[in-house]
């Protein structure tokens, strides 16, 4: 069993949706793969012993599969570039840490 997930940020999300609606005239009925990057627990611990080497985190998990399905995506991120200057998807390592941070500040 896979336990690989699809990983797309809030902000990306958000800037999707807000793009099809500006841009209305240009996406008619479509239906919109909003997958960034592909992820699994073990790429999110990478990322927190990366970030935090003092702490201790739980061991990779043996296994965690691959899954080899390829979403068109390239329509949405074409659309997400309309609002964001051309930039492409946020990648997940920047924003695993955002929401580390702002973990901490609450805590």
């Amino acid at each position: 069993m896979a336990v690989v997930e699809f990983y797309i940020s809030t902000e990306d999300c958000a800037l999707l949706h807000i793009s099809a609606l500006i841009h209305s005239g240009d996406v008619v009925s479509e239906r919109l793969f909003g997958f960034a990057e592909r992820w699994n627990w073990n790429d999110i611990l990478t990322v927190y012993r990366k970030a935090f080497p003092d702490r201790k985190f739980p061991e990779n998990l043996p296994n965690p599969g691959v899954d080899e399905t390829k979403p068109p995506t390239q329509r949405a991120e074409e659309i997400v570039k309309w609002v964001k200057d051309g930039q492409g998807w946020d990648a997940l390592e920047p924003k695993v840490l955002e929401m580390a941070r702002q973990f901490a500040e609450l805590y």
